[in-house]
């Protein structure tokens, strides 16, 4: 038996022991849709209080909702049931836990090294009227200054550094589900709520906000991203927004992408186009953001989108996650599905997956999603742990 055919008996045995599918819909016309041995193979050891000892030692974790690898090449990890984000090597050796934070969503690291995490505080609020004062939920954003904490997290002190204005009670609905940063440490939040009326900086809910570096959180406040809808079915109709990222990603260098676009995922059920890039277009006419009608148009491609992320290497990648199909689906920076083999140009081939359990490669109701150095990375979070892939064609 040949080497290749060898290399497919195997992989299809693989296949058929761990009850793994392929997602093979909607492939480009160029795409392999046979199985082939270039797939997404789990890394051990899992990251979870039952296989790995330095997590065991911090308890385990408890529905983690967001992982990112920083520029100081440390993994944080989003604990949300646990209130805390969790700080490790690339190894999984745990460096250290944040102090506590309350309902951490998301969390993104500028290149100035400052931590944002997205999180809910309980607040007592005076509504007068019947409604009184009260002890409600309030979005809020927390940062943590990496630098005077000589890069651990747990020298860090949580800064309350900006909280969801509160004057009527569908306030206490609006979530900041989304976070990113720029090249230039300029961050990105998604806003989202009940109340997209136009007329007000409060309104409407479902909004961008743009926090510059220099942004005074007690004189300042955030601008919101024009050019974007609260809500619809189309491009750049912002509805339930779950997930933001940018072309600014690790490691930290001169080549970090300057480009000023971002993309993001909606798990609204009426929403066509589950996962989009806004571009920012500089013309003679002027510059601004412009949802790319381009860019993974396929309409139902995605159920659940619950994170988004862009590789910054040279393979430029684009990964979603889908909690409610418990898959992940890769694509090139063009929206196109598949990877082309560095040891085989002229193929493509798909490597999304969908795997539903709790085996050692299988997705529950995954939230997060990272890629660095060749290496993803999935906040697996009905299962309470990190799983890690690396690409068959990547394994030395």
């Amino acid at each position: 038996m040949t080497m290749k055919k060898t290399l497919l008996a195997l992989f299809t045995a693989f296949l058929m022991g761990c009850g793994e599918k392929l997602s093979l819909d909607e492939f480009p016309t160029n795409i392999l849709t046979s199985q082939v041995p270039v797939f997404y193979s789990p890394v051990a050891p899992i990251w979870s209080g039952n296989t790995l000892s330095s997590i065991s030692g911090i308890g385990g974790f408890n529905r983690p909702s967001d992982i990112l690898v920083g520029y100081d090449e440390t993994v944080y990890i989003v604990d949300a049931g646990n209130n805390r984000v969790v700080q490790t090597d690339l190894a999984g050796e745990v460096l250290g836990t944040s102090r506590f934070i309350s309902r951490p969503k998301a969390a993104v690291q500028t290149r100035n090294m400052r931590l944002f995490v997205t999180a809910v505080i309980d607040t007592t609020i005076n509504f007068g009227g019947f409604l009184g004062t009260r002890r409600v939920p309030v979005a809020a954003i927390f940062r943590l200054n990496l630098v005077s904490a000589s890069g651990r997290i747990s020298n860090a002190t949580p800064e309350l550094y900006y909280l969801h204005p509160v004057s009527r009670a569908s306030d206490t609905l609006v979530r900041f589900n989304g976070i990113t940063a720029v090249y230039d440490n300029t961050v990105y939040v998604a806003r989202s709520g009940a109340v997209n009326n136009i007329g007000s900086f409060e309104q409407p809910d479902n909004a961008i906000l743009l926090f510059p570096q220099n942004f005074n959180p007690q004189t300042d406040r955030p601008a919101l991203i024009p050019g974007l809808t609260a809500s619809g079915t189309g491009s750049g109709a912002l509805d339930a927004i779950s997930s933001l990222t940018s072309y600014a990603q690790p490691p930290q260098s001169p080549a970090v992408s300057r480009d000023l676009a971002f993309f993001f995922t909606s798990t609204s059920p009426t929403q066509n186009f589950k996962a989009q890039r806004v571009n920012y277009v500089v013309s003679s006419s002027g510059e601004g953001f412009v949802p790319d009608i381009t860019f993974l148009t396929t309409p139902g491609k995605f159920r659940r989108p619950t994170d988004i992320t862009f590789a910054g290497d040279e393979t430029q990648f684009v990964f979603v996650l889908d909690s409610e199909t418990d898959s992940l689906y890769q694509f090139d920076v063009r929206g196109v599905e598949g990877v082309v083999p560095r040891t085989a140009p002229s193929e493509r081939y798909n490597v999304s997956f969908s795997r539903f359990g709790g085996g050692t490669d299988a997705l529950r109701d995954p939230e997060g999603v990272a890629y660095y150095q060749r290496t993803l990375y999935i906040a697996d979070t009905g299962n309470n742990r990190i799983l890690r892939f690396r690409l068959t064609t990547d394994i030395r």
